[in-house]
């Protein structure tokens, strides 16, 4: 039987997970979750932006890749919980590659979620500058959380 996607898990339920004596998923699938979380703040602000100026082209371009982002750092969460399972059984160069993977496609992706949030920054409506602010500071909690595993992983 596969286990559930964390996505479609409820929040209690992956507070649990994650704060348990499980293996995994722990810090790696919690960036993975900022990182989403980080592209629904950026996301909501937009969508409020887009309707005080619903032609603004930035917004409207960022908007779907706002949205498919903060779905990649779901699977993301996924992925990372998998391969640090693996390599915390197998101990292996292999597992340890696989799972050093995951973290550059996170790592990917916030980059991409970084670039999105300075092209849009200056169409935000001001009343929307928090939400921007908090898929920041999200963001780079997630930098953070993915260069401390990668380091861990390669044995700094």
């Amino acid at each position: 039987m596969t286990k559930p996607s964390l996505a479609d898990l409820p929040m209690n339920s992956i507070i649990g997970l994650i704060g348990s004596n499980l293996v995994s998923p722990g810090a790696g699938a919690a960036g993975a979750i900022a990182l989403a979380l980080a592209s629904a703040c950026a996301t909501k602000a937009v969508l409020i932006s887009l309707k005080h100026s619903p032609h603004e082209p930035r917004l409207t371009v960022a908007l779907p890749h706002l949205k498919n982002l903060s779905g990649w750092a779901l699977h993301g969460a996924d992925v990372d919980s998998a391969a640090f399972k693996e390599f915390i059984r197998e101990k292996s160069p292999q597992a340890a590659t696989e799972l050093l993977r995951a973290g550059e496609t996170i790592a990917q992706l916030i980059e991409g979620l970084s670039r999105i949030i300075t092209d849009v920054e200056p169409h935000i409506t001001p009343s929307m500058a928090g939400d921007l602010l908090a898929a920041s500071a999200l963001a780079t909690a997630s930098r953070s959380i993915l260069s401390a595993n990668e380091a861990q992983t390669k044995g700094e």
